[in-house]
């Protein structure tokens, strides 16, 4: 059986994404799933792309009766909690188009146990009905969020992910009124700047710009961003990517390149680097000269375990150029990429190479440390001063150190929304 690929270049999710375009010449006495199964296991083990091939074990391709279960089992178990298998369809949908179906928000438990809206995209249905960040979920479909949690019903409660498909909600919004509302899901168009806003004070302007992911329509609502930020003479950033789970390295080197202006242009961004069997492809990666620069003199990055992949890219090959500190709390932990491997109608999409900085440092897969702990104060809006990680973002700006607060730490073991592979990328729901 021979696999035969076309390489081109798509810089995308994890990191940066040499797409790969793979098939089988298939097997006419093979059911589709084994068929894909086979492609699995030749990509990641035969021809040895997956960054951990000699760690994937001699599963037989013919046993499996689901490609997404055996990927799981193929995958290096300590390591890769990354690597996954979807349609081309889905995988368009996000990166090239920017739309899911869903209901257009995420959630997140405060500190208290308390299930509340983390973000809302702008178009999206949920948004029409008036819902911000902060308001907190008290019920779905006359199941309580206690009643929720205590039956393990996270991953089944909102129902599929299609359209007209259609939720109770029960609410209570950032004022203690509570409210009532049917919502259905439908094609949710993802912005990826959630908000921007400029702050003064006695040292000049701090720009502050809430971006929750890197994919191909980002670069046009980053440039409009930048734009406004150039028109009010900022020299300050907050970049919050607290929820930014990683996407196009092309989208990340953008924004890397416009911050890092003209002190940082044809210099090393990121480092790319494979396993034993695939050096030739080792390369590196150059910030570009930006369309809108901000040459900014320094930049406080929120982030939170939700922090990955491009968005830690992002931090990590800035470092050794300016001053970056980071607030809120240690980002994820995913110093690696993947590539995309077309079969049929399907995308591996595996971990295929580590990144690095100029510097060489990108073993970070317990997180980049924050310099100072703060909470993801959920009950507040965007751009109100007084969230706590905010807070202590302007705070840092205008003395040059963090204030005398007390750490605090994120408590570890409260419930998560139940999301994997493409759609923990997308984030919401």
């Amino acid at each position: 059986m021979k696999l035969k690929y076309a390489l081109y270049i798509l810089l995308f999710s994890g990191i940066i994404g040499l797409s790969s375009c793979n098939w089988f010449d298939k097997e006419d006495d093979l059911t589709e799933t084994q068929d894909l199964n086979k492609f699995i296991f030749e990509v990641m083990k035969e021809q040895s792309w997956y960054y951990w091939y000699d760690m994937v074990p001699e599963l037989e391709p013919l046993d499996y009766a689901d490609s997404y279960q055996y990927l799981e089992e193929l995958k290096y178990q300590e390591l890769d909690g990354w690597s996954y298998l979807t349609t081309i369809e889905e995988y368009n949908a996000h990166y090239v188009y920017a739309v899911y179906y869903g209901h257009g928000f995420a959630y997140k438990f405060d500190e208290s146990g308390k299930m509340r809206i983390s973000f809302v995209y702008a178009n999206s249905p949920i948004a029409q009905l008036g819902v911000q960040r902060g308001w907190e979920i008290i019920a779905v479909n006359a199941t309580s969020v206690p009643d929720i949690v205590s039956q393990n019903l996270l991953a089944t409660i909102f129902g599929p992910s299609q359209a007209g498909y259609t939720n109770h909600i029960k609410i209570v919004n950032l004022q203690q009124d509570t409210l009532e509302f049917d919502v259905q899901k439908t094609e949710v168009s993802q912005n990826t700047v959630l908000y921007k806003n400029v702050y003064e004070y006695a040292g000049g302007k701090t720009g502050y710009l809430v971006f929750k992911s890197f994919i191909e329509p980002s670069i046009a609502e980053l440039k409009t961003a930048f734009t406004y930020f150039q028109s009010e003479n900022i020299n300050n950033l907050v970049l919050d990517l607290r929820y930014n789970g990683g996407g196009l390295m092309s989208v990340a080197n953008y924004l890397a390149s416009a911050i890092g202006g003209a002190n940082v242009t044809n210099k090393v961004f990121v480092k790319f680097s494979h396993n034993n069997t695939k050096t030739g492809n080792d390369f590196q990666n150059l910030f570009s000269t930006p369309d809108v620069p901000l040459n900014i003199n320094k930049l406080v990055v929120i982030a939170t375990s939700s922090t990955a992949s491009a968005s830690e890219a992002v931090i990590n090959g800035l470092m050794p150029f300016m001053e970056v500190k980071v607030v809120g709390g240690n980002t994820h932990g995913k110093p690696v990429g993947m590539y995309s491997f077309e079969h049929g109608n399907y995308k591996l999409v595996p971990i295929c190479f580590k990144l690095t900085n100029s510097q060489d440092y990108g073993d970070y897969f317990d997180g980049l440390p924050a310099d100072a702990l703060r909470a993801d104060d959920l009950s507040k809006d965007w751009g109100n001063k007084e969230e706590a990680s905010l807070k202590e973002a302007l705070y840092y700006i205008e003395n040059g150190f963090f204030s005398n607060q007390l750490p605090v730490k994120s408590n570890p073991n409260l419930p998560k929304m139940p999301l994997k592979g493409l759609k923990a990328e997308i984030g919401a729901i």
